[in-house]
């Protein structure tokens, strides 16, 4: 179809060109530094509609960073997990405090995992989360940076600035 230069559906459609091209990139960075699985478009499409591409991305690069810390502590309490069991395994007759001591660290192993272990649905949330927070922080900056409420999958950004169920996810 042609459209004639200036008219609004020439610019629809250069704005939609602009925007698949932008998902496109926001997906490859999805992709390089989180890893599958990817937004899908719709999704990259809600946060480009809500907040600039610079803040989309920058949030992408925050989750990554967040959820490399995550892993790098996994790893630290594999280690520690492994030590306490083989002295735990190592103890003939435990008594019922070594005992205790050993589930509170098999307590603290189930709860890293679980914690590593958030599904698509968390990550897109605590992205959006991110993005909500860094729309604050241009003019007054919360105190407090998003926090992951592990009790009830709410993410918290800001002081008195709560994200349920993620009004920027699909």
């Amino acid at each position: 179809m042609n459209y004639t230069k200036g008219s609004k559906a020439a610019m629809l459609i250069a704005r939609l060109a602009e925007a698949k091209e932008n998902i496109s990139a926001l997906q490859e960075l999805w992709l390089t530094i989180i890893g599958e699985p990817v937004p899908d478009p719709k999704q990259c499409m809600i946060w480009l509609t809500r907040h600039n591409f610079d803040v989309v991305s920058e949030s992408i690069s925050d989750l990554a960073n967040w959820v490399s810390k995550h892993g790098q502590l996994l790893e630290e309490d594999r280690e520690k997990f492994a030590k306490a069991k083989t002295k735990y395994q190592a103890i003939k007759k435990p008594t019922t405090e070594q005992t205790a001591e050993y589930n509170n660290e098999i307590h603290k192993w189930n709860e890293a995992i679980r914690l590593h272990h958030k599904g698509r649905l968390d990550l897109l949330k605590y992205v959006s989360g991110i993005m909500k927070w860094k729309e604050v922080d241009k003019d007054d900056p919360p105190k407090k940076k998003p926090v992951s409420n592990d009790d009830d999958d709410v993410v918290s950004v800001g002081e008195g600035f709560k994200m349920d169920e993620a009004d920027d996810v699909v």
